[in-house]
């Protein structure tokens, strides 16, 4: 998008998602390439946890005092170990959106670039992402309680099963998921900031989002909304093998216990897992385009025009 066609009304729904189409095409190697190093940076705790089960289960059958020891020090490597993958994954993750943004504002940059900047920040996605996520579970937390008491009251006085009872709990929930999604709009995109602007801190990352989105969080939703039409499918045709052999193993109650039919349904679950994991790769950098796309028209029509791609270094 040249500096020429930009423009301070949104961008539709459809404009949006298909403008980070066109990123993913024009980017498919490049993207692909840093999903993929995004997505193996998951595999180390992965592997890890299976050696540190195979070590404590070998020296806890010889010493119980030196299993107990060891399976902590284990432990405490082993979340450490966790929490570095984590962030070098989320950095990897935050890449793709820079390197959309910058296409957007015709600054584009390479993969080795855009690393070289974001690597110092790599803690940072990962404090963000667990700010974020604390913060919706204190909203989901909230929003419980406060479903409650009108729930409870009304139970009280009338019972749990009368009419009035079930369309107040239907209207309840449909207005909690609606606050909570609302919320979720407005925390959409908080890596962004930190992967395109300067000197933006964990908390100034997560209110920068939010302050962006503000009047704008029904339109993100529509576009999470179509984004999610456009990438469910791929998902649920990987679980077709999996979820077909639980079909066949349900509609045969005589064989459903057997070895080979349990056999047969962890194999296509193991098989549609590896699968999601691959598709992972295909779908992530397609989302971070979405995002970058979004959090570009947000500043167009909030900080107006010539915005340009802050050099970090």
């Amino acid at each position: 998008m040249s500096q020429g066609s930009r423009s301070s009304q949104p961008l539709s729904v459809g404009n949006v998602v298909s403008t980070a189409v066109r990123l993913y095409r024009s980017h498919l190697k490049q993207y692909l390439g840093v999903a993929l190093t995004a997505t193996l940076w998951g595999l180390p705790p992965f592997i890890a946890a299976i050696v540190f089960i195979a070590i404590t289960a070998i020296a806890g059958s010889q010493s119980s005092g030196l299993g107990v020891l060891l399976g902590l020090l284990l432990s405490l490597g082993w979340l450490f170990l966790t929490l570095y993958c984590a962030s070098k994954a989320l950095m990897n993750t935050a890449i793709l959106s820079r390197l959309a943004y910058g296409d957007l504002v015709s600054q584009p940059e390479s993969t080795e670039t855009a690393r070289r900047k974001l690597d110092p920040k790599s803690w940072r996605f990962l404090l963000v992402a667990v700010l974020v996520n604390l913060l919706l579970f204190a909203v989901n937390f909230g929003l419980g309680i406060a479903a409650a008491i009108p729930q409870g009251i009304v139970g009280a006085v009338f019972g749990t099963e009368s009419p009035l009872f079930a369309l107040l709990a239907l209207v309840i929930r449909l207005a909690v998921l609606a606050v909570y999604y609302w919320v979720w709009a407005h925390w959409f995109i908080p890596e962004v900031p930190v992967a395109v602007e300067e000197n933006v801190t964990v908390g100034s990352a997560v209110s920068r989002s939010w302050d962006l989105a503000k009047g704008s969080a029904s339109r993100i939703l529509l576009v999470i909304l179509v984004a999610s039409l456009i990438t469910i499918p791929i998902y649920v045709l990987a679980m077709l093998p999996f979820i077909f052999t639980l079909i066949a193993a349900l509609s045969n109650p005589l064989a459903m216990g057997s070895t080979a039919m349990m056999t047969s349904v962890l194999s296509s679950l193991a098989v549609g897992v590896l699968l999601l994991f691959g598709l992972g790769i295909f779908v992530m950098p397609f989302w971070q385009a979405v995002k970058a796309v979004v959090y570009y028209d947000l500043r167009s029509r909030r900080e107006g025009l010539g915005l340009q791609l802050r050099n970090n270094s």
